[in-house]
């Protein structure tokens, strides 16, 4: 029985057709994925289909998920990887338990036992399967009639990502992979996004015919409501940016698992969507996915279905979540704006190199403050799957330029701007893309207010907050520019502010290395009362400094030349003299050395460190301490 047969308007393999060699692999792939995969039932006798039907309409939905340009875009290679991983993608689920072993060898299916195993074979088998079809498809790709090595090195992981897989993990899943015929590349992440997809799709009662419900109807509660849900859900299409899916139910129980399932659903296309935003376009060729809505409808009988789950006060989101356990004081505001900006020109200048020479501005006119940089700026996409969650940073999740590493933490920086206003405005711009100007509101029926009009913006970012006079410290100018030349050091991106009053006008230029021994040096020696035969000069200052792959910076100690008077007796001097860490530039926090009181300076972690919801728990205070250590016994 011939594929093309089957489904003769289907134009992935119409495409696939004209390269003859390729097509030919493809039929001899489905005659032999037919025998194994109806192997399916001797380890799942009472589960939905798995079977080379559920391969077919897999194919279908990713015909289903793709615009006619999309699949013009594919090229034949990725079209032979991506029909035949469809096909082959479940048939880990035909191997029987005392095979497994001899097939993914000894070691690893004793990691896999240990994290897995825990009722019996068959649930075992089902969590690892895409792991057996991996390393099935690898060993067995002459039996299975693959071309060659390579192809089958690439449906493999194609097939393995149908569950689980980091997609966009692009060290395994590369961007650019080229096979055999060597004629383009192979976009796998792509691909891989397509099977998964379209693998959760196949949710119809077409799964579960009536015969296997009359004869083979599960006894367990698990595999009762897997085929409960397949038999309620009628229909699943696409209308433009929507996936509906249409179902019917007498069962509460079959409509929570039914919202459950298309929960999931909408979690997986998200992921995906993000994963195809990463790859961009390259080579004049664009990966894209138009739906990004998963809408439902489901009939009840003999129930009434009330979807009321919890919901969430935002003004008390905002008041507990951004406290002062995270932003202990209102100027921290400005040191999540600006990392943002940093981390938007570093991003850029890793992407475009020394063509590229990256700007921050802060302006102030009495009414609102600006903060304008040259950036790689945001899309609407990221604005809807980055931006506008609490949590989620577009900087952190980058995986298209590994070399790039953000200082931004916790993807919550821009929200903290409702600890000093109760909305602000954001005008952006990417390359390529659109210029987007909108307002978002800390309490609203409609937290973001898209404008029509835009400025004459570039690529990059602006965002205005209106003035609080009830946050001083922060609108002063001159404070403003003291705060920002705090928070960072060593600074490779030039920050200019600018500020117009009645009074006057502000223009500087801020400086990234701050001469902190001076500032220390000061403290020390205002608090000391000098005798008359005594002068300021007798304070000395001793220094170590550090440079490596991992921490630059330098320590010194305050102390007296007079022997009489030697450092330890200024430790009752000590008034504020600490040590600022750094990571990447940006100022954590302060610390102050539990033996020589007046031990200070500054240390930069070169290197992003492990997180901690709280900012002054961040950096990897082992190191620190080691290097305190060497410093106290030095000195």
């Amino acid at each position: 029985m011939m594929y093309d047969l089957e489904f003769p308007k289907n134009k992935l393999l119409k495409r696939l057709k004209k390269n003859t060699r390729l097509y030919a692999s493809f039929l001899e792939i489905i005659e032999v994925a037919k025998y194994l995969l109806t192997k399916y039932s001797v380890n799942f006798p009472k589960y939905s289909d798995h079977s080379i039907f559920h391969s077919f309409t897999t194919i279908e939905y990713i015909e289903l998920l793709l615009d006619r340009k999309n699949i013009n875009t594919l090229n034949e290679d990725e079209l032979y990887i991506l029909l035949s991983s469809s096909l082959l993608h479940d048939i880990g689920m035909c191997i029987e338990i005392n095979e497994i072993k001899e097939l993914i060898g000894k070691k690893e299916f004793k990691k896999l036992v240990e994290l897995y195993k825990k009722d019996g074979d068959a649930d075992f088998i089902r969590e690892i399967h895409h792991e057996i079809s991996y390393y099935f498809i690898l060993k067995n790709f002459e039996t299975l009639k693959i071309i060659d090595e390579d192809y089958a090195e690439v449906i493999a992981l194609i097939a393995k990502a149908h569950r689980k897989e980091k997609i966009d993990n692009f060290d395994v899943y590369e961007i650019k992979k080229t096979v055999s015929s060597g004629k383009d590349f192979v976009c796998m992440p792509y691909l891989a996004c397509l099977v998964r997809l379209a693998d959760d799709l196949d949710i119809t009662n077409r799964r579960t015919p009536e015969i296997i419900y009359k004869y083979y109807y599960p006894d367990e509660e698990r595999g009762k409501l897997e085929f409960e849900k397949h038999r309620s859900t009628r229909k699943v299409s696409r209308v433009d940016i929507y996936i509906k899916i249409k179902a019917k139910t007498d069962s509460q129980e079959t409509y929570n698992a039914l919202k459950q399932m298309i929960q999931k659903i909408e979690k997986t296309l998200n992921y995906c969507q993000k994963v195809i935003h990463k790859i961009g376009s390259f080579n004049n060729k664009e990966y894209k996915l138009t739906p990004s809505i998963v809408e439902d409808e489901i009939k009840t009988e003999g129930f009434i279905p009330k979807d009321i789950n919890f919901s969430y006060n935002n003004e008390f989101i905002f008041r507990s979540f951004f406290s002062e356990s995270l932003y202990p004081k209102s100027k921290y505001v400005i040191r999540e704006i600006m990392q943002n900006a940093i981390d938007a020109c570093r991003l850029r200048k890793t992407i475009d190199g020394d063509t590229y020479e990256p700007k921050i501005k802060v302006e102030s006119d009495g009414k609102y403050i600006k903060f304008i940089d040259n950036g790689i700026g945001i899309d609407e996409f990221e604005i809807k799957h980055y931006f506008s969650k609490i949590g989620e940073s577009f900087f952190n999740n980058n995986r298209i330029v590994p070399e790039f590493e953000s200082i931004g933490k916790f993807g919550i920086g821009v929200l903290s701007n409702f600890l000093i206003c109760d909305w602000f405005e954001v005008e952006t711009k990417k390359a390529s893309k659109e210029p987007l100007n909108f307002r978002i509101d800390k309490i609203s029926n409609i937290n973001f207010l898209f404008y029509e009009e835009t400025s004459d913006i570039k690529q990059g970012t602006t965002i205005k907050i209106p003035i609080n006079f009830l946050y001083p410290e922060i609108f002063n100018v001159l404070s403003l520019h003291k705060i920002i030349e705090d928070f960072f050091v060593n600074l490779e991106i030039p920050v200019w502010l600018k500020a117009t009053s009645a009074v006057g006008n502000y223009d500087a230029f801020l400086k990234f290395h701050p001469n902190f021994q001076k500032q220390d040096l000061d403290k020390v020696i205002r608090k000391i009362p000098f005798p008359i035969d005594k002068t300021p000069r007798e304070i000395n200052i001793k220094e170590l400094s550090f440079n490596d792959e991992d921490l630059e910076g330098s320590l010194y100690i305050i102390y007296s030349v007079d022997k009489k008077d030697n450092f330890k007796d200024l430790t009752k001097y000590n008034d504020g003299v600490s040590i600022r860490l750094f990571s990447k530039g940006l100022r954590i926090q302060k610390i102050t050395s539990k033996n020589l009181y007046t031990l200070g300076g500054f240390l930069n972690f070169k290197k992003k460190s492990n997180l901690n919801l709280n900012k002054s728990q961040i950096l990897p205070f082992s190191k620190v301490n080691g290097t305190l250590q060497k410093c106290e016994i030095q000195y």
